[in-house]
């Protein structure tokens, strides 16, 4: 049975961004509109100023990822990519009804 409640998925970000060790924010990524889009600028960030930027330096420049200032020294690629990642797991535990990936 398929399911089509997204109401989990921010909690599924933010349980795989801290697994592996990094902070989220549910105002950017709580739900897939808001996570796709704010991925998105990040990644539009790393393509734009190179990919050694810093989440602080991107967030320096956009007010709307103001919220990951706390991660300032992290290398905004890396981020995106941990991020994206996040994404695809918890798009897929939410349409797996919640169901953990194996490890």
């Amino acid at each position: 049975m398929p399911c089509y409640d997204f109401s989990n998925f921010g909690q599924y970000f933010n349980e795989n961004m801290n697994a592996i060790g990094l902070p989220s924010s549910t105002d950017l990524f709580g739900s897939t509109t808001l996570a796709y889009a704010n991925i998105r600028e990040l990644a539009e960030a790393v393509s734009l100023y190179g990919r050694h930027i810093t989440l602080a330096e991107v967030w320096g420049a956009s007010s709307k990822l103001e919220r990951l200032r706390t991660t300032g020294p992290i290398i905004a690629s890396y981020y995106t990519g941990a991020a994206a990642g996040s994404l695809s797991v918890a798009l897929g535990r939410t349409l797996g009804c919640g169901t953990p990936f194996p490890m």
